[in-house]
């Protein structure tokens, strides 16, 4: 039967909208949820805990690789912890889950926003002061990990073998690469920051345990008349060559940074 050139139209029409779902379904680099908030990439998944912490998880693994991630601001001068208070609720906006943060004396904003990045996590991490004096502090992300001792731990520049004590404070300077491990022999995950992210001072540390523990922060000054921004890099990665495997990610993941320039 030969339909009406109307309706042949229409039929091509229709054909054409669901051809194009499907491909911007098969091509969508990431997916946004709400209620509980999560960012899902191709193969990784970063959901928001009740508690506020996040769990970073491989699709096709059981559990979390990260089954707490946590952010902690320290007060450069007393060494003590800050109080937070995140309000308003965490929200979605565009491609990210965007959440405020503040001291419980009001003079601090933080302002997080998380967002895929190929197959990876960025964690934009922007500081506000509202007072007279600059502030000298201290930001880290804490990660409690499925790994357990012993397991390897790669400061950026050296391998340490994770036993019963912890490595402390490795310092993140010209020598080393902007990237921190943790990995056994099936799967590791790593942190660090972003490849255009330029700051004075970074360290990072790793402790043993059930649950090992990779910890990345870094040291900033907070001018009341600017703002402070740190981006960092955090995914799973299979450890076919050990930490090597983490960093071709984060070539990958930064390529226009390392490509070479022209004429050379």
């Amino acid at each position: 039967m030969i339909l009406p050139r109307h309706i042949q139209r229409r039929f091509i029409a229709w054909e054409f909208i669901a051809l194009l779902q499907v491909s911007l379904a098969f091509f969508a680099p990431c997916r946004i949820h709400a209620a509980p908030f999560r960012i899902e990439t191709s193969h990784q998944l970063l959901e928001m805990r009740e508690d506020g912490a996040f769990a970073v998880r491989v699709k096709s693994a059981e559990k979390p690789i990260v089954s707490r991630c946590v952010f902690t601001l320290t007060d450069g001068r007393s060494k003590n912890a800050i109080a937070l208070v995140t309000k308003p609720a965490p929200r979605l906006e565009n491609d990210s889950l965007v959440f405020q943060q503040t001291d419980q004396e009001n003079t601090l904003v933080i302002l997080h926003r998380l967002k895929p990045l190929r197959d990876a996590f960025l964690w934009q991490i922007t500081i506000r002061a509202q007072e007279k004096a600059a502030r000298r502090l201290q930001v880290q992300i804490r990660m409690e990990t499925l790994l357990h001792s012993p397991c390897q731990y790669w400061d950026g520049l050296q391998i340490h073998e994770l036993g019963t004590q912890p490595v402390n404070h490795a310092e993140v300077n010209n020598s080393t690469f902007p990237l921190a491990t943790l990995y056994d022999e099936k799967q590791g995950v790593a942190i660090g920051l972003a490849a255009d992210q330029l700051l004075s001072h970074a360290e990072t540390s790793a402790q043993p345990g059930a649950s090992a523990v990779l910890s990345y922060g870094a040291k900033v000054v907070v001018d009341p008349t600017r703002y402070e921004d740190i981006v960092l890099v955090l995914y799973p990665f299979r450890p076919d060559f050990g930490h090597l495997d983490a960093v071709e990610a984060y070539y990958n993941l930064f390529a226009d940074f390392f490509s070479a320039a022209s004429g050379h």
